[in-house]
Protein backbone atom coordinates (compact mmCIF):
# COMPACT_ATOMS: atom_id res chain seq x y z
CA UNK A 1 0.00 0.00 0.00
CA UNK A 2 1.34 3.54 -0.65
CA UNK A 3 0.73 6.39 1.13
CA UNK A 4 -2.71 7.82 0.70
CA UNK A 5 -4.59 4.57 -0.25
CA UNK A 6 -5.01 1.68 -2.36
CA UNK A 7 -3.32 1.64 -5.53
CA UNK A 8 -6.52 -0.80 -7.02
CA UNK A 9 -8.73 2.58 -5.95
CA UNK A 10 -7.41 4.28 -8.55
CA UNK A 11 -7.54 2.03 -11.13
CA UNK A 12 -10.91 1.43 -10.40
CA UNK A 13 -11.84 4.97 -10.47
CA UNK A 14 -10.49 5.43 -14.04
CA UNK A 15 -12.40 2.84 -15.40
CA UNK A 16 -15.66 3.99 -14.11
CA UNK A 17 -14.77 7.26 -15.31
CA UNK A 18 -13.76 5.77 -18.88
CA UNK A 19 -17.28 3.89 -18.81
CA UNK A 20 -19.70 7.09 -19.21
CA UNK A 21 -17.32 8.32 -21.86
CA UNK A 22 -17.51 4.65 -23.82
CA UNK A 23 -21.40 4.48 -23.40
CA UNK A 24 -21.69 8.36 -25.20
CA UNK A 25 -19.70 7.60 -27.43
CA UNK A 26 -21.66 4.08 -28.16
CA UNK A 27 -25.23 6.43 -28.18
CA UNK A 28 -23.84 8.29 -30.52
CA UNK A 29 -22.47 5.57 -32.61
CA UNK A 30 -26.22 4.41 -32.88
CA UNK A 31 -27.82 7.95 -32.91
CA UNK A 32 -25.54 8.16 -36.13
CA UNK A 33 -28.02 8.45 -39.12
CA UNK A 34 -28.71 4.73 -41.43
CA UNK A 35 -26.44 4.22 -44.23
CA UNK A 36 -28.43 5.75 -47.44
CA UNK A 37 -30.44 3.26 -49.43
CA UNK A 38 -29.35 2.17 -52.86
CA UNK A 39 -31.49 4.38 -55.12
CA UNK A 40 -33.42 1.97 -56.92
CA UNK A 41 -33.17 1.79 -60.98
CA UNK A 42 -35.59 3.18 -63.26
CA UNK A 43 -38.38 1.19 -64.57
CA UNK A 44 -39.26 0.87 -68.13
CA UNK A 45 -42.08 2.33 -67.83
CA UNK A 46 -40.54 5.44 -65.70
CA UNK A 47 -37.76 5.54 -68.58
CA UNK A 48 -40.71 5.68 -71.17
CA UNK A 49 -42.60 8.17 -68.99
CA UNK A 50 -39.10 10.46 -68.92
CA UNK A 51 -38.39 10.23 -72.27
CA UNK A 52 -42.14 11.02 -73.48
CA UNK A 53 -42.62 14.67 -71.74
CA UNK A 54 -38.98 15.85 -72.77
CA UNK A 55 -39.66 14.72 -76.24
CA UNK A 56 -43.27 16.43 -75.68
CA UNK A 57 -41.88 19.26 -74.20
CA UNK A 58 -39.27 19.94 -76.85
CA UNK A 59 -42.66 19.80 -79.69
CA UNK A 60 -43.91 22.39 -77.31
CA UNK A 61 -41.49 24.67 -77.73
CA UNK A 62 -42.87 24.92 -80.81
CA UNK A 63 -46.58 24.54 -80.68
CA UNK A 64 -47.23 26.42 -77.85
CA UNK A 65 -46.76 29.86 -79.36
CA UNK A 66 -48.27 28.69 -82.79
CA UNK A 67 -51.18 28.20 -80.23
CA UNK A 68 -50.87 31.39 -79.07
CA UNK A 69 -50.79 32.99 -81.66
CA UNK A 70 -53.91 31.39 -83.97
CA UNK A 71 -56.22 30.59 -80.93
CA UNK A 72 -57.61 26.61 -79.67
CA UNK A 73 -60.75 27.18 -81.11
CA UNK A 74 -59.42 28.05 -84.97
CA UNK A 75 -56.40 25.42 -84.05
CA UNK A 76 -59.42 23.09 -83.12
CA UNK A 77 -60.97 23.89 -86.56
CA UNK A 78 -57.90 23.53 -88.56
CA UNK A 79 -57.45 19.59 -86.83
CA UNK A 80 -61.16 18.46 -88.15
CA UNK A 81 -60.91 20.14 -91.58
CA UNK A 82 -57.33 18.10 -92.28
CA UNK A 83 -59.52 15.18 -91.67
CA UNK A 84 -58.17 13.98 -88.07
CA UNK A 85 -61.13 13.50 -86.45
CA UNK A 86 -61.39 9.89 -86.82
CA UNK A 87 -57.46 9.52 -85.78
CA UNK A 88 -58.31 12.10 -82.98
CA UNK A 89 -61.14 9.56 -81.47
CA UNK A 90 -58.84 6.76 -81.59
CA UNK A 91 -56.17 8.47 -79.67
CA UNK A 92 -58.42 9.92 -77.15
CA UNK A 93 -60.13 6.58 -76.70
CA UNK A 94 -56.22 5.04 -76.02
CA UNK A 95 -55.75 7.91 -73.11
CA UNK A 96 -59.11 8.43 -71.62
CA UNK A 97 -60.29 4.92 -71.94
CA UNK A 98 -63.51 3.58 -74.15
CA UNK A 99 -65.92 4.48 -71.27
CA UNK A 100 -65.21 8.04 -71.07
CA UNK A 101 -68.13 10.01 -72.03
CA UNK A 102 -66.04 12.53 -74.29
CA UNK A 103 -65.34 9.62 -76.55
CA UNK A 104 -68.54 7.78 -76.30
CA UNK A 105 -70.35 11.30 -77.38
CA UNK A 106 -67.36 11.52 -80.51
CA UNK A 107 -67.80 7.68 -81.25
CA UNK A 108 -71.65 8.05 -81.84
CA UNK A 109 -71.13 10.88 -84.62
CA UNK A 110 -68.57 9.68 -86.67
CA UNK A 111 -68.59 12.33 -88.99
CA UNK A 112 -67.77 15.10 -86.03
CA UNK A 113 -67.81 18.61 -85.83
CA UNK A 114 -65.12 21.19 -84.69
CA UNK A 115 -66.88 21.50 -81.61
CA UNK A 116 -66.25 18.20 -81.15
CA UNK A 117 -62.88 17.63 -82.27
CA UNK A 118 -62.13 20.92 -79.54
CA UNK A 119 -63.90 18.74 -76.66
CA UNK A 120 -61.68 15.81 -77.15
CA UNK A 121 -58.37 18.02 -77.73
CA UNK A 122 -59.74 19.67 -74.31
CA UNK A 123 -60.04 16.51 -72.30
CA UNK A 124 -56.88 15.01 -73.14
CA UNK A 125 -55.58 18.38 -71.68
CA UNK A 126 -57.33 18.40 -68.62
CA UNK A 127 -55.85 14.54 -68.49
CA UNK A 128 -52.29 15.95 -69.43
CA UNK A 129 -52.89 18.36 -66.50
CA UNK A 130 -54.31 16.43 -63.63
CA UNK A 131 -52.60 15.35 -61.00
CA UNK A 132 -51.29 11.69 -61.30
CA UNK A 133 -50.87 8.96 -58.53
CA UNK A 134 -49.06 6.14 -60.26
CA UNK A 135 -46.62 5.96 -63.45
CA UNK A 136 -49.57 4.47 -65.86
CA UNK A 137 -51.66 8.03 -64.98
CA UNK A 138 -48.22 9.20 -65.43
CA UNK A 139 -48.08 7.36 -68.67
CA UNK A 140 -51.47 8.17 -69.76
CA UNK A 141 -51.09 12.18 -68.88
CA UNK A 142 -47.65 12.38 -71.19
CA UNK A 143 -49.23 10.38 -73.67
CA UNK A 144 -52.39 12.51 -73.82
CA UNK A 145 -49.70 15.66 -74.22
CA UNK A 146 -48.26 14.36 -76.53
CA UNK A 147 -50.97 13.33 -78.55
CA UNK A 148 -52.43 16.81 -78.43
CA UNK A 149 -48.85 18.83 -79.48
CA UNK A 150 -48.89 16.09 -82.65
CA UNK A 151 -52.09 16.85 -83.80
CA UNK A 152 -51.37 20.90 -83.60
CA UNK A 153 -47.87 20.09 -85.43
CA UNK A 154 -49.73 18.37 -87.73
CA UNK A 155 -52.00 21.94 -88.60
CA UNK A 156 -49.13 24.10 -88.04
CA UNK A 157 -48.58 24.54 -91.97
CA UNK A 158 -44.78 23.04 -91.45
CA UNK A 159 -43.53 25.00 -88.43
CA UNK A 160 -43.90 22.31 -86.18
CA UNK A 161 -42.08 19.05 -86.53
CA UNK A 162 -42.94 15.69 -84.70
CA UNK A 163 -39.92 13.66 -83.95
CA UNK A 164 -39.92 9.91 -85.29
CA UNK A 165 -38.84 9.33 -81.18
CA UNK A 166 -41.58 11.00 -80.25
CA UNK A 167 -44.19 8.78 -82.78
CA UNK A 168 -42.29 5.72 -80.96
CA UNK A 169 -42.88 6.83 -77.28
CA UNK A 170 -46.27 6.95 -78.31
CA UNK A 171 -47.04 4.23 -79.85
CA UNK A 172 -44.95 2.70 -76.80
CA UNK A 173 -47.92 3.10 -74.19
CA UNK A 174 -50.39 0.65 -74.00
CA UNK A 175 -53.78 2.35 -74.28
CA UNK A 176 -56.53 2.91 -71.60
CA UNK A 177 -59.16 0.01 -72.04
Amino acid sequence: MGPGGDRRRGRRITAFAAAPLAFAFAASAAAAPPPAAPVPAETADETLYMSLADLTGELYKCVGPYMQEVGGPKVAAKVYAAGRYPALVVSASSVLGSGHLTVLSARDNPAGSVGQTQSLIVAMGMLGSSDANSIRQNLLSAKAVAIVATEIAGVSEGRCKVSPELTAAIARVPPEP
